[in-house]
């Protein structure tokens, strides 16, 4: 609830403003798409979403101007969350898989345990409805979109070492959901 998505892909901009504009449904989430950040209409609507006036960065010649918006969103006290082009502040600040995205968390702020991030995010994919067939590499946004699922259970994956039954679990998730 009331969070703040950071992102560059199409697929996320695109899809969540149908979401919102369209289906009426979760108007509490505020998408800043940063490459629309340098228009002055695009800032304004990410002021009134917000309350972040991001004219600061208008003019700026920052080497990571998306580190400069992490840091104002997360100063919001509101969840905050990147796609998986934001590099720059996956590596200025504390991250974890949730979902198709990642939380980012204040800096100095620990990551949870592994177990915890798996049991978050079995719990959130056990609400996704997954009763289609599985796109394959033809399937472009579809693709994409399995391919980003697949990639949060490779990552858990990845930290399960110690938890084998966990560990099968998330690589088993990662190959049903990876398009085929």
């Amino acid at each position: 609830p009331n969070a703040i998505v950071i992102g560059t892909q199409d697929i996320l901009h695109f899809g969540t403003n149908y979401v919102q504009g369209a289906l009426g449904k979760r108007p509490d989430v505020a998408i800043v798409t940063t490459p629309q950040v340098g228009l002055g209409y695009y800032r304004a609507r990410v002021l009134a979403k917000t309350g972040v006036d991001l004219s600061v960065l208008v003019g700026a010649h920052e080497a990571t101007p998306s580190v400069t918006i992490a840091e104002l969103m997360v100063a919001t006290g509101r969840p905050v969350f990147i796609d998986s082009f934001q590099a720059n502040i996956a590596k200025s600040f504390p991250i974890y898989p949730y979902g198709a995205v990642f939380r980012v968390l204040p800096r100095g702020t620990p990551v949870p345990p592994i177990e915890e991030l798996f049991a978050m995010n079995k719990q959130l994919f056990a609400r996704m409805r997954f009763d289609y067939p599985t796109p394959g590499p033809g399937d472009d946004l579809a693709a994409q979109a399995h391919e980003i699922y697949a990639a949060t259970w490779r990552a858990l994956a990845g930290g399960l070492a110690a938890h084998p039954d966990d560990q099968a679990y998330a690589a088993a998730m990662m190959t049903a959901l990876a398009p085929q």
